[in-house]
C-alpha cells in the first residue's frame, strides 16, 4: 500500500501536464471548427455579392470595363453589411464579364497555432446580355373553342409578353404561328421551292349519275310542345346548353320514274395559304429536305403566320389580327413553330446573322398555347387532317416536341381553361415542355397573363457561366 501511495505522489505532476496538453489540443480543435464554419459563411456571402455584381455588370447597356468596375464596386459595397475589406477586379473577355474578388477572414482560435488570417476568394462570369439573342415562336391555338373571352384573353397576355421582350437587353426576334386544323403560311409562298401548290387554278370534271324520283308525299314535321336540353360542344369544349323542341315527323313518299340522269360536274381548286402534312416519316420532320410540303386546296385556315422578325410591332399586329376557325390539330402548329426556329427551308430567317458587334448563338424558344385537346388527326396516305384518331394526334405531337427539343429548342407549354379531355391534354403539354416548370396551367385571364410574363422574364435572365 505504501508503494502505491508513493507512485501516485511521484506521478501526479505528469497527470496534470498530460491533462493540460489534452485540454489545449481540444481547445484548438474546437477553435478550428468554429473558424472553419465562420470562414465558410463569409465565403458564401462573398460569392453571393460577386454573383449579383457580375449579373448587374453583364446587363449594362454598352458597358465598358471601367464603367463595369465602378458598378461592381458599388454593388459589392451595397451588400457588404459587415464592411469587410474586399478587393474586386472586372475582366471582359470574348463578351463575357468576369469578376474576381478576395478578402480575408481573421481567425478566432487558430491564431494559437500561428494561423491568424485565412484568404477567401470568389469568382463569377456572365455573358453580356446583348450577346445572347433570343428567337421566340408563339404557337397559338385559334380554333373555334377560343371564340369570345378566350381569344381576347390570349391577345392581352401575348401582347404584354411582347412588351416585356421588347425591353430585354438581348436582341429579340419573334414569330407567331396561329394554328387550328392547318397553318396559313401566306399566299406569298405560292411559288416557293419547298411547297406543292400545282393544283391551284386547275379543275377536274366527272360524270355524276342518279335515278330520277318523283315525290308522292312530302316529309312533314311539327313541334310536340315538349323540350329537351342539349349540350353545346365546340372543339372538345363544353360551351353551355340549348333548349330544343322535340319534333314529330311523317316520312315522305317517293317513287322512281325509270329515268337515269347523268351530268358533268366540276371541281375548281384554289389555294388560300393553308398547308397540310407530308407522309410518314416526313410529317414529323421540320426541314424541307427535297420533300415538298403540300398546299391544301379550297380550305381557309385563319390568320397568316408571321416568321421571325425584329420589328415587334408586326408581332403585335399579327396577335391583334388573330381570328378563330376550325378544330384542333396540334402537330400542325408545333412543327411550324419548330420550322420558324431552324436553319433549313422552308423558313430560313434564323440564318440571317446579327450585325451586332457582340453576338453569340441565340436562345431558341417556343411557347405552345392551347385550350383544348386534339380533335383531328392525319390518316395514313392523306395530306389532310380529317381523321378522328385523338391518340394518333397526341402521339405525333409528343414525337415532334421531342425532336424539337433535341434541336436545342426550349419549349414552354400553356394550357388555358382546358375543358373536356383535360387529363390527357395536361399530360401531353407536360410531356412537350422542356422542363417540369415550363408547363403552365392557367385557369383564368390573370393566370394566363402571369404565365406569359413568367416565360418572358425567364428568357430575359442572364445566367452565370461559372
Amino acid at each position: 500500500m505504501g508503494m502505491l501511495k508513493n507512485y501516485i505522489k511521484s506521478t501526479s505532476g505528469n497527470f496534470a501536464m498530460i491533462a493540460a496538453i489534452s485540454v489545449s489540443v481540444l481547445l484548438v480543435a474546437i477553435g478550428a471548427t468554429v473558424d472553419f464554419t465562420s470562414a465558410a459563411k463569409k465565403q458564401n456571402a462573398l460569392q453571393n455579392m460577386v454573383d449579383n455584381a457580375t449579373l448587374a455588370a453583364a446587363q449594362m447597356k454598352n458597358g465598358k470595363p471601367k464603367e463595369m468596375q465602378i458598378l461592381v464596386n458599388k454593388m459589392i459595397a451595397q451588400h457588404n453589411t459587415h464592411n469587410w475589406p474586399i478587393k474586386a477586379k472586372v475582366r471582359l473577355e470574348n463578351d463575357i464579364v468576369y469578376v474576381d474578388a478576395s478578402t480575408q477572414y481573421k481567425t478566432v482560435m487558430m491564431g494559437m497555432v500561428g494561423k491568424d488570417k485565412v484568404g477567401l476568394t470568389a469568382n463569377a462570369g456572365a455573358p453580356l446580355s446583348k450577346s445572347t439573342p433570343i428567337n421566340l415562336a408563339l404557337v397559338l391555338d385559334t380554333t373555334d373553342s377560343m371564340y369570345g373571352d378566350n381569344i381576347r384573353d390570349l391577345k392581352i397576355a401575348a401582347n404584354e409578353m411582347v412588351d416585356v421582350m421588347g425591353k430585354s437587353e438581348a436582341k429579340v426576334r419573334m414569330a407567331v404561328v396561329p394554328f387550328g386544323k392547318y397553318v396559313n403560311v401566306g399566299m406569298k409562298n405560292k411559288n416557293a421551292h419547298w411547297i406543292d401548290t400545282t393544283k391551284d387554278g386547275t379543275y377536274t370534271e366527272y360524270e355524276h349519275c342518279y335515278d330520277e324520283q318523283k315525290t308522292i308525299k312530302k316529309r312533314e314535321c311539327r313541334g310536340t310542345g315538349q323540350y329537351r336540353n342539349e349540350d353545346i360542344i365546340v372543339d372538345g369544349q363544353y360551351r353551355g346548353t340549348r333548349r330544343i323542341e322535340e319534333q314529330e315527323c311523317t316520312p315522305g313518299e317517293y317513287e322512281p320514274t325509270g329515268r337515269r340522269i347523268c351530268n358533268m360536274r366540276r371541281t375548281n381548286y384554289t389555294w388560300y395559304g393553308c398547308v397540310g402534312s407530308r407522309q410518314s416519316p416526313d410529317n414529323e420532320r421540320a426541314p424541307y429536305a427535297s420533300r415538298h410540303i403540300p398546299g391544301i386546296m379550297n380550305e381557309r385556315c385563319g390568320t397568316e403566320m408571321l416568321p421571325l422578325v425584329t420589328n415587334l410591332r408586326k408581332v403585335t399586329k399579327t396577335i391583334n389580327d388573330l381570328e378563330v376557325k376550325g378544330e384542333t390539330y396540334l402537330p400542325s402548329g408545333v412543327i411550324w413553330g419548330w420550322r420558324a426556329l431552324q436553319k433549313d427551308a422552308p423558313l430560313t430567317e434564323v440564318q440571317k446573322s446579327y450585325k451586332e458587334k457582340r453576338s453569340t448563338a441565340p436562345i431558341n424558344a417556343m411557347v405552345i398555347m392551347t385550350d383544348g385537346q386534339n380533335t383531328l388527326s392525319q390518316n395514313n396516305g392523306q395530306i389532310t387532317h380529317n381523321g378522328r384518331n385523338e391518340d394518333n394526334a397526341n402521339e405525333r405531337t409528343e414525337r415532334i416536341c421531342e425532336a424539337a427539343k433535341k434541336d436545342n429548342i426550349q419549349i414552354y407549354t400553356v394550357g388555358y381553361r382546358m375543358g373536356a379531355g383535360r387529363g390527357e391534354m395536361e399530360k401531353l403539354l407536360k410531356s412537350c415542355a422542356s422542363e417540369q416548370d415550363n408547363f403552365f396551367d392557367a385557369k383564368n385571364a390573370e393566370e394566363l397573363k402571369n404565365a406569359f410574363k413568367n416565360i418572358a422574364d425567364r428568357l430575359s435572365i442572364t445566367r452565370l457561366t461559372i
